[in-house]
This record gives C-alpha cells, sequence and structure tokens, in this order.
C-alpha cells in the first residue's frame, strides 16, 4: 500500500489517540454507557478518579493482590507512574520484578472488561467517538490516507475500524491493509500493544493466577517467546483458554517503550519517510512517550495542519509545548492547534471546520 499523495490531490493524515481518547469516547447524554467501566485515564490506572476507586479499577485490583500493593506502593513513592513502573521492571530486585510482570495480567483483564462494558448496545464498542471520527473523515476530508497510532489496550477503536472497513484484524497484516468503502486506506497499529494480541509461554502451560501471586519461575521474562499472536490466531489454534497458554502482549506506561509488533512499526516508519507533507491529530495524547515523540521527530518531514485535542485548553497547550520542544520542524501556533475542549466536544463541534 502506497503513501504518497494521489494525483488527485488526496492527502495524508496521521492520527495519534491516547488515553484521553478513550475516556472520552462516549458522550453519556447521547450513548447508554455503564459508567462504573469508563476507561480511565492513565493517572488513573490503580486509584481511580478523584482519590477514590472507581468501580472498574477495584473490581480488577481486588483479584489481582499484586497490582493493588504495585498502586498502593506507587502512591506511596510520589514518583509518576511511568517513573514507578520503569523502575519496577527493571529493579535489581527479583521480588520487585516480578511484581511488574502481574500488571499487564490487570490491565489485559481491566481493559478487556471495559472493551466490551463500557458502551452498552447490541454492537461491541458502538456508537462511538471513534466512528464518528472516522464518517466525518469520509465526508469532509481530504485525505486518501491514513496512519493510525493507537496507544491504548482497548479495543474500542479497533470495533469503529472493523466496521468502517468490514475487515475483522484477524491477522496482523490485515493492520497494514485497511480500506473504507470510500477508498481510503488505512494502516492503523498500536504500539503498547492490545488486550486482544498475546505472547506464547515457551515453558509449558502458563497460570495468570500465579502471575497475580507472583508465584512464577526467576526465568520467567526469558520463558516469553518473541512472537505475537492476535486472538483470533489462538482461537483457530486451540490456544483456549488463553488463561493457560498466553500471556498479554501489554506494555505497561513507562513513558519510553519497545514497540510491542515492530513490524508494523517498520512499515509505518517506512510510509513516513516517502510522505512531504502531512497533517496530524492527536485526541487524548498528552506527547509523554518518548517513543511517539522520536517517531515524529526522526520520520515525519513536515506537517502542515496540526490539531491537538486533549481535554482542556491547559491540557493541549502542555502537549502542544511537548511536541513542538522535541520536534522542531513543527512550528505551529497553539492558538491554531490546540482546540478547547475533549474529543466529544470536538466531534460535535470542533472536526469538520478543522477537516475544510
Amino acid at each position: 500500500m502506497g503513501y504518497e499523495p494521489t494525483p488527485d490531490g488526496e492527502e495524508n493524515l496521521l492520527i495519534i489517540t491516547g488515553a484521553g481518547a478513550s475516556h472520552d469516547v462516549a458522550d453519556p447524554r447521547e450513548i447508554n454507557v455503564h459508567s462504573d467501566f469508563m476507561p480511565p485515564l492513565t493517572s488513573y490506572l490503580f486509584t481511580g478518579g478523584g482519590g477514590q476507586l472507581i468501580e472498574s479499577v477495584n473490581k480488577f485490583l481486588i483479584t489481582n493482590p499484586i497490582a493493588a500493593q504495585v498502586g498502593k506502593d506507587w502512591r506511596r513513592s510520589k514518583q509518576p507512574l511511568e517513573e514507578y513502573l520503569s523502575n519496577l521492571k527493571n529493579s535489581k530486585s527479583l521480588m520487585l520484578r516480578k511484581r511488574y510482570w502481574a500488571v499487564p495480567i490487570y490491565l489485559h483483564e481491566l481493559f478487556i472488561t471495559i472493551s466490551n462494558t463500557y458502551i452498552n448496545s447490541d454492537s461491541s464498542g458502538l456508537p462511538s467517538n471513534y466512528a464518528s471520527l472516522i464518517t466525518a473523515i469520509a465526508k469532509n476530508g481530504n485525505y486518501g490516507q491514513i496512519i493510525w497510532l493507537n496507544l491504548n489496550y482497548d479495543i474500542l477503536a479497533d470495533y469503529a475500524i472493523k466496521q468502517a472497513t468490514n475487515n475483522e484484524l484477524r491477522t496482523f497484516a490485515d493492520y497494514m491493509n485497511l480500506e473504507t468503502p470510500d477508498k481510503i486506506k488505512i494502516k492503523y497499529t498500536k504500539p503498547h500493544g492490545s488486550v486482544d494480541w498475546f505472547r506464547p509461554y515457551k515453558q509449558g502451560e502458563i497460570s495468570w493466577g500465579q502471575i497475580k501471586q507472583t508465584k512464577i519461575s526467576d526465568n520467567f521474562e526469558n520463558a516469553l517467546s518473541t512472537e505475537i499472536y492476535t486472538i483470533q490466531f489462538a482461537r483457530e489454534n486451540s490456544f483456549m483458554p488463553i488463561e493457560n497458554h498466553l500471556y498479554p502482549a501489554i506494555l505497561a506506561p513507562l513513558g519510553k517503550y519497545d514497540y510491542v509488533y515492530r513490524n508494523h512499526i517498520e512499515s509505518i516508519i517506512s510510509d513516513l519517510e516517502k510522505i512531504q507533507s502531512l497533517s496530524l491529530l492527536c485526541i487524548g495524547f498528552s506527547a509523554l512517550d518518548q517513543d511517539i515523540l522520536d517517531l515524529i521527530k526522526n520520520h515525519v518531514r513536515f506537517v502542515k495542519k496540526l490539531k491537538i485535542v486533549n481535554g482542556s485548553p491547559e491540557q493541549g497547550r502542555k502537549a502542544h509545548l511537548n511536541i513542538v520542544r522535541y520536534c522542531e520542524r513543527i512550528q505551529i501556533d497553539p492558538e491554531r492547534a490546540v482546540f478547547n475542549g475533549g474529543f466529544t466536544t470536538f466531534i460535535n463541534e470542533g472536526i469538520d471546520e478543522w477537516l475544510a
């Protein structure tokens, strides 16, 4: 799939969606949602909002005592979550490293339930602002090609993409070969992993229950395969229940990551380097992830149009400052770039104007 501008003037769009996008994926005044299962922002992963445990977070911390202990110790440390988890993963203490490996299990159980529960309808994860975003691009945009980096573990955006492209994302190749009925090509990936991606355990069966109690071998990390499977592949190859065969292909928030599925990123980098200019749309992305900032800085030649949707003007300006400081080639004034509101408000009041 080529990503050069086409002769009729169609342009390229890079979309980056972070935790704020899923947090504001549906307006409860318009869509029937289970409010207890609203996707949490990163800072609420172990605490819920406002210092109180929201129901979804509480439910899975109860069943994962090690993740609960990680959350308690993190709050005591007064460190940013990314810094704390990175120190945990790289600790000299085997006990602390083992605690880290319980966290992706917790994140998987939390976000797969959120993905299937938060929006209450006959079609999982729909309707949503993700679906409205794709609709608006098809209706009012001039983008023939989209590269979409989704930093969320949940599959709320996946549901919208599957519906729009009639593609079930059965294989990893499918993610790189999507197309809407309007012939908009999409390359889609999740650099930090997904609740429907898994890694095999090379030393027989695996017990999520034992991991949640840190009753795992000292060599656990080295016993995880570098191969990544989709849930569809797991089902077709009888890796069920997954809790006995596979470990979630998820990286807990660390600030700087090794990409979970590197082949996707290499394909996207190859395309980005061929594109002379593109538009950049950041939704719910605080621009704190160094791996994504490196991708923009090193492989995006020119950003002709930028929009940052990050909940509030203050948070939007912070994200804008992070981007322009890191990526010197992006020098678009914050008054033009920062949207005054969140995902829902942008879909209802801002996207058509920006696309035009």
